[in-house]
């Protein structure tokens, strides 16, 4: 048996006009080509890390994780 919850089937999209007073994003024309993109991931120091965080610019509260104590379930603590 296949799970298609995670799949979007053609019947699934919907067409919403853009919010008033703003442009509707450009359609792609043509498919991109895969092997044209090239993405580079740098490494982040420490440093930079804790500077973000003094600054918020990362946020350690975001919706998806519900509510600022994750963790304090037992059951849902990550093993070491």
């Amino acid at each position: 048996m296949t799970d298609n919850k995670n799949h979007l089937m053609a019947d699934d999209i919907v067409e919403m006009e853009p919010p008033e007073g703003e442009e509707a994003d450009l359609v792609m024309e043509e498919p991109f080509n895969p092997a044209e993109i090239n993405i580079i991931s740098k490494p982040d120091t420490l440093h930079n890390l804790i500077e973000r965080l003094k600054h918020d610019e990362i946020d350690m509260n975001t919706d998806f994780q519900h509510h600022a104590e994750l963790w304090d379930n037992p059951e849902n603590v990550p093993a070491h």
